[in-house]
């Protein structure tokens, strides 16, 4: 098995590291009422199950935020990072 050098590991690093700061530079900022979708794991839906379950923002704090689905509140708060 082939070791990949030191200098293209870094570099892959590097890119990898400004190509998520770009993607989260490029969300909107939430604000309170706001619909969002969140993905639902394969392994938690049947395959008729729709893939992403609407929530609306409740509450947002420095790092989360609150979401309100239509059977009541998330249990944990949702990072945007």
């Amino acid at each position: 098995m082939r070791i990949p050098p030191l200098i293209s590991v870094l570099k892959a690093r590097k890119n990898q590291k400004s190509y998520f700061e770009s993607k989260i530079a490029n969300m909107p900022e939430l604000q309170v009422g706001d619909v969002v979708s969140l993905p639902i794991p394969k392994v938690d839906r049947a395959n008729i199950a729709p893939r992403n379950m609407p929530a609306r923002v409740e509450k947002i704090n420095e790092n989360s935020c609150t979401l309100l689905k239509e059977n009541g509140l998330l249990e944990n708060p949702i990072s945007r990072q």
